[in-house]
């Protein structure tokens, strides 16, 4: 025979599990904590000019959506490119004016710019900035579709398709919406 304090026990523990299994199914169904944007203009499109010529940069928009956690080791990869166009894909990202650095840790709230690509004219060559110092950065100028996808250390990843367009030998990096329109 279980005393009356047994059973206060027992429920004790009962409800310590409950806690434990809820808390754990609200972290595994709680949507993406990190977010991918792009957008029009400066920083997301950034151009200059110098001794190659005009120069357009584009960049995405890091965000760490949770207000109260910061992430860790934040990175973005880029990946199922088509038409397929090197070797080591998918790759990481640059972190925006730091060379080689694909991850970086953001604040509650906080935000990172990652760049992408970088189109030079006349020549109208593309620059992919990725971190993986032995493979070519250079790709031929043609229409792709790809995706961009960010993790951390303590966050569910989030992906975004996108593409590259091309006219009049200019192109621009343009992301799904949450919709799946462009």
């Amino acid at each position: 025979m279980v005393s009356e304090w047994g059973w206060i026990g027992l429920a004790l523990r009962f409800l310590g599990v409950v806690r434990v299994w809820r808390h754990f199914m609200m972290k595994l169904l709680r949507a993406p904590q990190l977010n991918i944007e792009t957008g029009e203009g400066d920083p997301y499109q950034q151009q200059w000019s110098d001794s190659g010529g005009q120069q357009t940069l584009w960049r995405v928009r890091v965000n760490n959506r949770n207000l109260s956690e910061p992430r860790r080791n934040v990175r973005v990869r880029i990946g199922g490119v088509e038409p397929w166009m090197m070797q080591g894909m998918p790759m990481y990202l640059q972190v925006q004016h730091r060379p080689g650095v694909a991850s970086f840790d953001l604040t509650p709230g906080g935000y990172e710019y990652v760049d992408v690509i970088q189109q030079s004219l006349p020549n109208g060559m593309l620059l992919l900035w990725h971190t993986v110092s032995h493979l070519e950065h250079l790709i031929p100028t043609q229409p792709y579709t790809l995706t961009l996808t960010v993790s951390s250390d303590d966050s569910r990843p989030c992906a975004r398709n996108g593409r590259i367009e091309v006219q009049n030998n200019v192109c621009r990096l343009r992301l799904l919406d949450q919709k799946g329109s462009f």
